[in-house]
Order: structure tokens, then sequence, then C-alpha cells
């Protein structure tokens, strides 16, 4: 399988924050979920099938209660758990520059972690 390169998407959250995904991000499918590659930092990150999914609708630029209501009704679960997960899901694609803050004049952030 060849990595998918993904294209930037502005993604509402729940904080009326923007976000896109990295342009230095590449994404597999696996039989587990999916790897995503971190061409600039050199970094991997594997999902699980739920986290893939919710990465998947993410990329798709569902915000995170069209998410979370997906997810939920998929899988039979409160949507408040979902709700909370995917928070942290998104929090911690953030913190390993995955995602990426949109500014409000429109311009991508410019990642500070490395």
């Amino acid at each position: 399988m060849r990595p998918t390169e993904i294209e930037p998407v502005r993604l509402p959250c729940a904080s009326q924050s923007a976000f896109r995904i990295s342009n230095t991000v590449r994404s597999t499918s696996t039989a587990d979920g999916c790897v995503l590659l971190d061409i600039r930092h050199g970094r991997i990150l594997g999902l699980n099938v739920v986290a893939s999914l919710v990465f998947d609708m993410l990329r798709r630029g569902l915000d995170q209660t069209q998410i979370a209501d997906e997810i939920s009704r998929k899988f039979d679960v409160s949507v408040n758990d979902v709700r909370a997960d995917v928070s942290q899901l998104i929090e911690t694609l953030q913190k390993y520059n995955i995602l990426q803050p949109i500014r409000p004049d429109g311009a991508f952030a410019e990642s500070t972690g490395d």
C-alpha cells in the first residue's frame, strides 16, 4: 500500500477553532486502523480502528459534534462518552502536529512543536 497524501481542509471544532491536517502527514490504512507518518518530524503514529474513523471524518471536514454522533450511532455507545474521546484525540493530534490551527485570517499557524 502506498501512503496517502492528505489535502489540507478546514476543520471546525467545538471550541470554534479551525484546524487543518498538516501537509507533512501521510497516512495508510491497515487492518488495525491506520498509520500516520509526519515526514517533517519523522514521527509515526498508529491509530486504532475507531481513531482511524475519526481521523477520516476529520479529513472529510466533519466537526466534533457530527463525528461524535456518527461514532455513537455506529458503535451504539453514549454520545457524551464519544464526545470526550473525540476531543481527547483531537488534542493528541494537535500535540503531535497532525492537526494545525488556522488563524482567524485564514492562514495556517506555524507549528511550534518539534
